[in-house]
Parts: structure tokens; C-alpha cells; sequence
């Protein structure tokens, strides 16, 4: 195999890891609405504090090689897809369509790899305490307006 072959599997490997953490997490927290958010916001940037996670999907991941760039487009669409089945726990408002929710899992997966990676830049200047409960406004902000009331 090719020096770049080789290298994509481990790189695979270490993006993939949040999505493979992240039912174990889900099932051990709280199954409210807000607690089970925290448990996915709280794996996420557990695995941003991993020097390897953090340098792979925000400074070489894209571009490395096509394996990995479906890698890391796949690890993104489950995070969207994971979002999207913790609210449809709860029942999803009428007026929202598939698609409609398809694309908001990838912009609040945008945001919460946005914040990360400005995390990573700062050295970690904030606990993971303060960046999970600001990211956390972000995603119950949204879940507030996608779940049905009631």
C-alpha cells in the first residue's frame, strides 16, 4: 500500500473515535432533552482535548487523501444524524422537513467544530466546563425550536 494509504487508516481511526464513544454516552446520561445534549457536546469536546483528534479534523484532514475525506464527511453526517435522533426522541415539530432537518444537523455540527477548533487554537484557555454550557445554549436554542411543544 501506498505511505499515504497507510497513514489514512489511522487518521480514520482517531476521527472516527467520537462516533463510536458517543452511544456509550448517550445511554449513560440522564435521557432528558438538555442532559443527553450535554453528554454529546461533553464527548465531542472530550475528544478535542486529544492532540491527535484536534490536529486531524482542524488542521489536516481535508485534502489528505479521498479515504479521508469521506471519513471525516461521514463522522460529520453522524454527528448531524446523532443530533437529529435525540430530538426526534422528544417529537419534532410538524413544520420541519427531512431535508430541513438534515441541513440543521450540519450546521449545529458547523458550530459546535467552529467552537472547537477555536478551543484548540486558544491552548484550551477555558475549561471544557465553560465551553460545553456555552455550546450547550446553542444546541437546546435550537432543539427549543424543533421540538414539539408540549
Amino acid at each position: 500500500p501506498s505511505p499515504m494509504r497507510t497513514m489514512a487508516a489511522p487518521k480514520a481511526a482517531i476521527v472516527e473515535a467520537p462516533v463510536r464513544a458517543m452511544p456509550k454516552a448517550l445511554a449513560a446520561a440522564p435521557q432528558d432533552l438538555e442532559s443527553l445534549l450535554r453528554a454529546s457536546a461533553t464527548c465531542f469536546f472530550q475528544e478535542m482535548r486529544n492532540p491527535s483528534f484536534a490536529r486531524i479534523t482542524q488542521v489536516e484532514v481535508l485534502g489528505v487523501s479521498p479515504r479521508v475525506d469521506a471519513v471525516y464527511v461521514r463522522t460529520m453526517r453522524g454527528f448531524a444524524a446523532t443530533g437529529v435522533e435525540i430530538l426526534s426522541r422528544f417529537g419534532l415539530a410538524r413544520d420541519v422537513t427531512p431535508r430541513e432537518l438534515e441541513v440543521i444537523g450540519y450546521a449545529v455540527t458547523g458550530a459546535m467544530t467552529t467552537a472547537g477548533a477555536m478551543w484548540v487554537r486558544s491552548r484550551y484557555r477555558d475549561s471544557m466546563a465553560t465551553v460545553v454550557e456555552a455550546t450547550l445554549k446553542i444546541l437546546l436554542g435550537t432543539a427549543r425550536q424543533l421540538v414539539r411543544a408540549g
